[in-house]
């Protein structure tokens, strides 16, 4: 007996193989969406997968990093405006910009540690529920910057009573592990230094007379002290000392931008008084 075989026709087959094109093009796709779909997603709504530091992994868009050098308690109104140019700052940094705050100690023994040191996730702002949850991110921008970043600035307005003020010193440790590490290269970068700008360490002591610069450069302080801050934008906040009048005033404040510019900083070096 002869079997009959049912032959398909051209048209058949070629149905069959569009079938399977797209069947095969829509795993691809859904196996793509698993992977990286995510990725896609993320760019879309403005945000980047963060790190524990609240940076993107891929690394922070600037760094702002704050030296506060108070050996001596400050006055009502010099905390108030203290704290008021800190919340100028805060709200300054960009989104995924690091905020980094110091405090003036010595350095012989180990390289100074940050008092906070983390990036601005962002509150939420750029983003609609649409492409996001604004909410989300406005908890999350609330509970672990704005707020650690505050009870940071209140920790900073305590006196150190050190009985030494190495601010150049300070200033070169900052430099060092933050603001001129390879991986900052090209990033937008700024210095702040709030101090009575009083350096006393070593065999430099703006206590028992203000040098010049040249007579600076020839210490042995200043020599090892030295900071890198090309590419540095820079501010200098001076807190006015009623028992230091007479050698505080714009030859101080002038004295330390030459030693900034001198050292590369950008720019002019702007100086905020804080007085009171």
């Amino acid at each position: 007996m002869t079997r009959n075989r049912t032959r398909r026709s051209p048209r058949n087959r070629g149905e069959s193989g569009g079938k399977l094109k797209g069947w095969l093009g829509l795993a691809a796709a859904v196996a793509f969406l698993g992977v990286g779909g995510w990725q896609i997603a993320v760019q879309l709504s403005g945000r980047s997968e963060l790190g524990g530091d609240l940076c993107p992994v891929t690394g922070e868009a600037s760094l702002t990093a704050v030296v506060v050098d108070l050996t001596d308690p400050l006055s009502v109104p010099q905390k108030q405006d203290f704290l008021n140019q800190l919340e100028r700052v805060r709200n300054g940094v960009p989104k995924y910009g690091r905020l980094t705050l110091y405090r003036v100690d010595a350095t012989k023994e180990h390289l100074l540690e940050p008092v906070f040191d983390k990036c601005n996730p962002g509150d939420g702002s750029d983003i609609t529920e649409a492409n996001g949850n604004p909410k989300k991110v406005r908890a999350l921008w609330l509970s672990e910057f704005s707020k650690p970043v505050e009870d940071a600035f209140v920790e900073l307005t305590k006196q150190s009573g050190a009985a030494e003020s190495p601010i150049l010193e300070s200033v070169q440790s900052v430099t060092l592990t933050k603001l001129q590490r390879p991986d900052a290269a090209g990033k937008p970068k700024k210095l702040i230094l709030v101090s009575d700008l009083l350096q006393n360490s070593g065999d430099l002591n703006f206590y028992h007379r203000l040098p010049t610069l040249e007579e600076l450069r020839r210490t042995n302080t200043y020599r090892t002290g030295m900071s890198d801050l090309t590419g540095v934008k820079t501010e200098i906040w001076m807190l006015s000392r009623p028992t230091a009048a007479d050698i505080q005033g714009r030859s101080l404040a002038t004295l330390w931008a030459l030693i900034f510019r001198s050292e590369g900083a950008e720019g002019d070096i702007p100086v905020h008084n804080i007085n009171g």
